[in-house]
């Protein structure tokens, strides 16, 4: 070999390696996370960037910049969006509905009551102290 072949090897500069065929990948369930029917993020998280005076908390500066995401689990990640709204979503109404359209862009502008958890909720409000700290007392 000449000088240069050995130093291409020793730095790793020549062809990459390539692994030979019979390699396959061991299937642990870490896959499944892609089978899911829409894998977006926004479909099982209410997701909303956080700006400036977005959530009545966050005045002038947010440190990660606006690309930040808040996120919060969809309360019910189960139903599936096909589900309508039955009513208009209207910004900062009560929406009183058997079935609650819980797409996240929907939830974001009503505040809604969910049958599971026996709460109201309203999604761009600022936690009060029983929801920020969930320790028992």
């Amino acid at each position: 070999h000449s000088r240069l072949e050995t130093m291409r090897k020793a730095y790793g500069t020549g062809r990459p390696y390539t692994a030979p065929t019979t390699v396959t990948t061991t299937l642990n369930a870490n896959h499944t996370q892609e089978f899911k029917m829409n894998s977006l993020i926004s479909r099982e998280y209410e997701t909303v960037p956080l700006q400036a005076g977005h959530i009545p908390g966050t005045t002038v500066h947010v440190p990660a910049g606006s690309e930040v995401v808040g996120q919060r689990r969809a309360q019910a990640t189960l139903h599936n969006q096909e589900l309508r709204p039955l009513l208009t979503a209207t910004k900062g109404q009560w929406a009183d509905m058997q079935l609650t359209d819980l797409r996240p862009q929907e939830r974001a502008y009503n505040k809604n009551y969910c049958y599971a958890e026996n709460t109201y909720s309203c999604f761009l409000r600022f936690p009060g102290p029983k929801q920020f700290d969930h320790r028992k007392l």
